[in-house]
């Protein structure tokens, strides 16, 4: 009996011992499943957090681009540091978010065909693990004058035999068999209801508008294109909703070199036909009255601090070439002619002010030239006979009633012009060149 019992306890510990090291060994493969678990949640959170921060740094890089096209057109780039041949800024205030900084630099660089725009934004993960995106985005230098028209505060246009198309002034006369295009485009990033006006015209070429409810037309509205199918009055190919885009900068008063006092008389003629030499006027007002002709024979500048106003003849020659930096208002009545040429690349008119100004062409008033003036109402009033428009102008408004004529003159798009817009031709990632940009700009 006794020897039975000492089996049986030995049986019993062996048992216990059996289950002991069961639970042990489960316990173990429990810790090591946990410990991968834990370890794969580890690497899934890192993962989300590299991707989250990955992400953002592209959202910060497509945001430094718009930032720096910004001040681009805006000329604020001429603050920007330069080293060699790189002219670059570090926007080091920026943020992934409130607990993640970040480092962002973007550098220009000139281009044949314009400009190279180097984009570098780096961020540090929660482990400390440096995360960087570049970009390198080639940017087109293009006229201001591209569309033709453009307009940003919205336009009206309503009256009696008023036509918008294009020609090339290189081809000759408007009225040259052929030289009728329709290459205008109005541009009008407009989106309130009713503010854009398009009544009682035709129009041969194309509309880019901001939204749909924002354009009106009437029952005698003509929009139409080369390609466009007879019958309908309005292609709906021809007119483009949801369109944005940024008002341009309006180009600062350029300091005028050795200026020319002004003789003054009926009839004036100013410019060095030989084209060596240029000059410079200065004016506070300047008004060329109805009895008085001025002949542009050279390269002429003028600054008008104030308001432009003329009754009489404002003649380009062969020769000539008129650039006016103009302040105020920009006014022209009755019979007044600018440029007779219809050159309209000869006569460019910029309109420096940031606050609203009026340019007014009324009665029957012909003008050749382009006009860049960001902030202005242009009024085109035609009278008894066509007033008529040859060239281009980027505008807040238009307001185009009674007997008018718009011609878009193509060869400005291909003009110099003392500004120009940039526009992305090609976006690359990532770069080689922009992901050494902060090293090489930090030596």
């Amino acid at each position: 009996m006794q020897n039975e019992s000492i089996t049986i306890r030995e049986q019993g510990s062996s048992q216990r011992g059996s289950a002991i090291v069961g639970v042990l060994l489960l316990g173990v493969v429990v810790l090591v499943v946990a410990t991968g678990y834990l370890r794969s949640s580890l690497n899934q959170l890192v993962i989300a957090d590299q991707s989250h921060l990955t992400l953002s740094l592209d959202t910060l890089v497509d945001a430094a681009a718009d930032q720096a096209l910004l001040m681009l057109h805006s000329g604020a780039v001429a603050n920007w540091q330069t080293v060699d041949e790189l002219r670059w800024r570090n926007f080091a205030d920026w943020q992934v978010d409130a607990n993640t900084p970040a480092s962002v630099w973007v550098a220009l660089q000139e281009t044949d065909d314009g400009l190279l725009m180097l984009i570098h934004a780096s961020a540090s993960q929660r482990n400390g693990r440096l995360i960087q995106r570049t970009a390198e985005i080639q940017l087109n230098r293009q006229s201001p004058f591209i569309y033709g028209l453009e307009v940003h505060d919205g336009f009206s246009i309503n009256g009696r035999n008023i036509t918008l198309d294009s020609f090339d002034s290189n081809n000759g006369p408007y009225a040259n068999p052929g030289n009728r295009n329709d290459r205008i485009i109005l541009l009008s990033p407009a989106s309130e209801m009713g503010s854009a006006r398009f009544i009682n015209a035709e129009l041969f070429g194309s509309i880019l508008i901001g939204t749909e409810e924002s354009l009106t037309t009437g029952p005698q509205s003509r929009i139409y294109r080369r390609q466009s199918p007879p019958g309908p009055r309005i292609d709906n190919n021809a007119i483009r909703h949801g369109i944005r885009f940024d008002r341009p900068f309006p180009i600062k008063m350029p300091k005028a070199e050795d200026p020319v006092l002004w003789a003054g008389g009926e009839n004036v003629e100013i410019g060095d036909r030989s084209g060596f030499t240029s000059e410079n006027y200065v004016f506070d007002d300047f008004h060329i009255r109805a009895d008085e002709t001025v002949r542009v024979a050279g390269k002429v500048r003028w600054h008008v601090h104030g308001d432009l106003i003329i009754n009489g003849n404002l003649v380009i020659e062969e020769t000539g070439d008129l650039e006016v930096y103009l302040n105020g208002d920009l006014i022209a009545r009755g019979g007044a002619i600018l440029n007779s040429s219809e050159q309209a690349p000869r006569l460019r008119i910029f309109v420096t002010s940031t606050e609203p100004t009026t340019v007014q062409l009324a009665g029957n008033a012909h003008f050749a030239g382009a006009i860049h003036a960001p902030h202005a109402s242009l009024q085109l009033a035609g009278g008894g006979n066509n007033g008529r428009f040859f060239g281009a102008a980027v505008l807040g408004s238009i307001d185009i009633n009674g007997r008018y004529q718009f011609h878009f003159d193509e060869a400005l798009r291909f003009t110099p012009q003392p500004l120009y817009r940039y526009a992305v031709s090609a976006w690359q990632r990532p770069s080689a060149t922009a992901l050494q940009l902060p090293q090489r700009l930090a030596e």
